[in-house]
């Protein structure tokens, strides 16, 4: 090999190892610049990712909030508690699927508060917080409880900026704790989402 072929091959060797370097260090940026850029949309769960639901495609089953207007769509009179504590952004989404053999509807919510701070006191706050039938659920974000009503089960949660709000009707003629079990489901499924991708 003569001396100019080994120039040759050593150039590019040095710009092989550059090229890698920036590659690394660039990955270590992107979760930080990927954290900036989630929204909760990104948090939603595919149709059939968890088995047999999919999104609803019907009108105002999934409604995107960026505003206050658009807000109350989603969350009726109470959009001025979300408001007051700092609501940047939100979507729901209605999924459909089957609880004891009945077609059944899901209803998830997901919002961004900006900060922890705020995310856990709207979590507190009396005017959505239930006051009773609930319990304290452990398994998932910074704080999370499951209500229990004779029409429904909600689930929520808050996780750094992030308030989840899952209801699924709950009926007598079919088992309350399937569809307990499938809200279960959908906040795990949302929660290890936002651990993964929000706190890589």
């Amino acid at each position: 090999m003569n001396y100019l072929n080994k120039l040759t091959l050593l150039a590019l060797s040095f710009f092989a190892i550059s090229v890698i370097i920036s590659f690394i260090s660039g990955c270590k940026d992107n979760p930080t610049e990927n954290q900036k850029k989630l929204e909760p949309i990104d948090f939603l769960p595919a149709s059939h990712e968890i088995e047999g639901w999919t999104k609803s495609l019907a009108p105002d089953d999934y409604i995107d909030a960026r505003d206050s207007e658009t807000l109350k769509e989603i969350v009726g009179d109470n959009y001025e508690v979300y408001v007051a504590h700092h609501f940047q952004k939100g979507v729901k989404q209605i999924y459909e699927g089957k609880v004891s053999d009945v077609s059944e509807m899901l209803e998830l919510r997901i919002f961004d508060h900006l900060s922890i701070d705020h995310s856990q006191k709207l979590f507190h706050d009396k005017r959505i917080a239930p006051t009773n039938n609930y319990v304290i659920w452990p398994n998932v974000g910074d704080e999370a409880r499951i209500q229990e009503n004779i029409n429904e089960t909600t689930i929520d949660f808050y996780y750094d900026k992030f308030f989840v709000w899952i209801s699924i009707p709950r009926r007598w003629e079919v088992s309350g704790n399937e569809a307990k079990n499938i809200a279960i489901i959908f906040a795990i499924n949302v929660h290890d989402k936002i651990t993964r991708l929000y706190r890589p």
